[in-house]
């Protein structure tokens, strides 16, 4: 499957095109994710990160020794969701909730908070990152397969209805996907840059403190965040086995990518005080919030993942989501979900509005016999582009899309509790990479076959 050229892997030259086209996808997303917002139903997790916005005055004023960082409301919910709602609270005036609202949300999940203007007001942040998330997956796939590879990656992104459903909520999943997209976008041009011995200082601050900075703002948004630092590990370990590669370029990329692992895990805990907060605690405190206190970072970090597994399980036991059929236990069941639901009513062949309460529904997921064909024809397409970049002598950046895709596959089948639309997200964005990579190896057929020329420009 010949790519869009010119060659992904020879050094980029100077071209407006290539930028513009970034550019576009990025105002498309933000007109397409923000066109008649309110018309986006009201969900109710929205409702319980608004009411958490007061945790954004307690951080960025500096009172990181609240006892509310030790609360269920700090531990549940992730933290940089909640300041950039409060931000938005603070910035347009509007009333900031406080711990009692955060209870009362928890105690009644069809409590509100305000109207339906305060709520789209708070959205326009997960608006704006939703599409920077479609520009950072232009940029790896134009450093991947070209740049006309590229900006189909990212249109296909953004026409996701999954994607733009998220894109649409004041929740965490959008943000998450976008710090992790820009993570990878970031540390994809250093690991190219390394791999191929050009602008070596450059490459290792992209690595270890561009990339690691997003990976850990990825992880502040959501746990699943913590997939854009396995991601770079794996292209660390795909760079040792590259031949024909020193030694010393390998070196280069496993050091750039343990410091990024720090950096990652540094920002994490500045930007989370429920793993550093000392409070004085009053007589009375409640058990948990006393036994959190006496942990360190470690076991804080720890007990906010095991709380985190307690809710997925419990979740898995709930009658009511039992009764639903939304529980999905066994590899075989998880197979089956994903390769339905996540390329068919959720990928960019899926209808705008799914019922997830239907396990398996050829009216929702049709696009499925489409769009998996397709991705995987990519899969194969990526090989060899990848292939034949090594060949010349080039980092084989398609493998590393091809690896990427792989992570997110696989820490999704291994982890999928329920079958949840949000549960599928992780797949999209390599999902959209390679069925781009596909699609556009076709449009370069065709070009050709119309007339002189090598036909190969994006």
């Amino acid at each position: 499957m010949p790519a869009d050229g010119p060659d992904p892997e020879t050094p980029p030259r100077r071209s407006f095109w290539p930028r513009l086209g970034l550019v576009a996808v990025g105002l498309m997303a933000l007109l397409s994710f923000g066109f008649r917002l309110a018309d986006e139903p009201s969900f109710i997790d929205e409702w319980a990160y608004v009411s958490q916005g007061y945790f954004g005055p307690l951080w960025w004023e500096g009172r990181w020794n609240d006892q509310a960082w030790l609360e269920y409301p700090a531990i549940d919910l992730p933290p940089l969701p909640k300041y950039v709602i409060g931000a938005m609270l603070h910035l347009g005036g509007r009333p900031m909730p406080g711990r009692a609202d955060a209870f009362a949300w928890y105690n009644n999940t069809a409590t509100t908070f305000g109207d339906m203007d305060l709520l789209v007001w708070t959205r326009w942040p997960t608006v704006f990152l939703g599409a920077v998330g479609c520009m950072a997956v232009a940029a790896i796939g134009a450093m991947s397969f070209g740049p006309r590879a590229g900006v189909l990656a990212g249109v296909l992104l953004a026409i996701n209805p999954l994607y733009r459903m998220h894109a649409r909520r004041a929740m965490s999943d959008v943000p998450t996907e976008a710090f992790m997209l820009l993570a990878l976008a970031v540390g994809l041009w250093g690991w190219r840059e390394l791999m191929g011995g050009h602008r070596r200082g450059r490459a290792v601050l992209a690595i270890a403190g561009g990339a690691g900075t997003l990976a850990g703002l990825a992880a502040l948004s959501k746990l699943s965040g913590g997939l854009a630092t396995m991601t770079l590990v794996a292209w660390a370990a795909l760079a040792v086995v590259v031949p024909g590669v020193s030694l010393g370029r390998k070196g280069l990329v496993f050091g750039s990518v343990i410091l990024a692992g720090l950096v990652a895990f540094g920002t994490f805990i500045l930007g989370n005080p429920v793993l550093t907060a000392s409070p004085r605690l009053p007589e009375g405190a409640p058990d948990g919030v006393v036994n959190l206190a006496e942990q360190g970072v470690l076991g804080r970090t720890l007990a906010v993942m095991e709380h985190r597994s307690d809710v997925s399980r419990g979740a898995q036991e709930h009658p009511v989501f039992k009764a639903q059929g939304y529980p999905v236990n066994g590899l075989g069941a998880k197979l089956a979900v994903v390769g339905v639901q996540g390329f068919g009513r959720f990928g960019p062949l899926g209808p705008r509005t799914t019922d997830s309460i239907v396990r398996y529904d050829w009216a929702q997921d049709w696009g499925a016999l489409l769009w998996g064909p397709i991705v995987m024809t990519g899969v194969i397409g990526a090989i060899g582009i990848g292939s034949r970049q090594r060949r010349a002598g080039q980092p084989p950046t398609a493998w590393a899309v091809l690896v990427q895709f792989a992570v997110g596959l696989a820490t999704v089948l291994a982890f999928i509790p329920m079958a949840w639309d949000r549960y599928m997200l992780p797949i999209q964005s390599g999902a959209a990479l390679l069925g781009a990579a596909a699609v556009s190896a076709v449009i370069g057929l065709i070009w050709r076959s119309k007339g002189p020329g090598d036909g190969t420009r994006g």
